[in-house]
């Protein structure tokens, strides 16, 4: 009995207050939806609300710790004004925003690329500087930065042929870029006990994995499959918990084996 009681009790969040910035989007909500189930006070920030208005409602309906906040993570004054907001002390702060204006241009566009890496860049470096801050007052905490195993590794191009789908230049610059700086974050704060981790999913198995790409992509993968949202829930409650209080600058590969 007293090893049953044990277990329960590890990965609980029921004292975490945690802020997801693009805790809406295809990655994210099961993780933002895992945290809830754990108990967790979550913060979802996002710059559109009405573009999520249908999961919105599905989350408020059946967790009373959603809270929704309506936040432009490029901003410093839009972060300021949530941290004034919430005012309870984050112990968590995951950042998946992102925007991707090239995914639908054929050719390089400069002036999409510039907007791009500005704007991505820039809400990544506000918001995870803004939140580990408060962390560092307030004793410690854990930053989690939603990469990608393209920023790890270059696209393979032979999966795309024959297929309306391709990866677009700033993807693999900026996802990369997320892993050194997250790096660099958990060097500096280390010693203030502020965490910062990097998780990096592979291929997601949704409507936007073409037939043709998803049985090449599967051939690669040594587990056989393209990655579901609920892979992604352990990951989070785990980097949420107390359990990863020694693991700090670690990037861990969601990917069924693709990056070996």
């Amino acid at each position: 009995m007293k090893e049953k009681k044990f277990i329960f009790e590890m990965f609980n969040l029921k004292k975490k207050n945690i802020v997801i910035s693009g805790g809406l989007g295809r990655i994210a909500l099961p993780m933002t939806e895992a945290l809830l189930e754990k108990g967790a006070n979550v913060f979802v920030l996002t710059k559109n609300p009405l573009k999520h208005k249908n999961i919105i409602k599905k989350l408020k309906g059946k967790f009373s710790r959603f809270n929704l906040i309506k936040c432009d993570v490029s901003k410093t004054q839009s972060v300021k004004s949530v941290i004034k907001k919430i005012k309870l002390a984050p112990n968590v702060f995951l950042y998946s925003s992102v925007i991707r204006p090239l995914q639908k241009s054929k050719g390089e566009n400069f002036d999409k690329w510039k907007f791009s890496v500005n704007d991505n860049a820039t809400s990544m470096h506000i918001s995870c500087s803004l939140f580990s801050d408060l962390m560092r007052k307030n004793g410690g905490g854990s930053v989690i930065i939603v990469s990608s195993i393209y920023g790890i590794r270059a696209p393979d191009q032979n999966l795309y042929t024959g297929t309306k789908m391709f990866t677009e230049s700033d993807y693999p610059f900026l996802k990369g870029g997320s892993i050194i700086y997250s790096n660099y974050m958990a060097s500096k704060l280390g010693k203030y006990n502020v965490r910062f981790n990097v998780i990096a999913p592979g291929g997601l198995d949704d409507q936007f994995a073409e037939k043709k790409f998803k049985k090449r992509y599967i051939k690669k993968v040594p587990l056989g499959r393209m990655l579901k949202g609920e892979d992604l829930k352990g990951i989070a409650v785990f980097l949420s918990s107390d359990e990863s209080s020694y693991i700090t600058g670690c990037t861990i590969k969601v990917d069924g084996g693709i990056c070996l």
